[in-house]
């Protein structure tokens, strides 16, 4: 989307998930983990595969479940 928009996406975000063939976005082993190391890193949220939306996050860290590649691209592109 960066590519083809060229604009940079929404900044400090972190995008956890597979994406399957049809676009969907598929959850990923250890995604607590991941999450901490994104956080530790400076990331201030992540998209993350809705079927985790009730993950827990590290304090002040914005979980945003999406379902499909559509909904995430919407989502990166809101957020400046």
């Amino acid at each position: 989307m960066s590519s083809l928009s060229r604009r940079p996406l929404a900044r400090r975000r972190a995008v956890i998930g597979e994406l399957g063939l049809a676009g969907e976005i598929r959850s990923v082993s250890r995604l607590d983990a991941r999450l901490k190391e994104a956080a530790r890193l400076g990331f201030e949220g992540a998209l993350v595969p809705a079927s985790a939306a009730g993950i827990a996050a590290p304090n002040g860290f914005e979980i945003i479940p999406v379902r499909h590649v559509g909904d995430a691209l919407v989502e990166l592109a809101a957020v400046r």
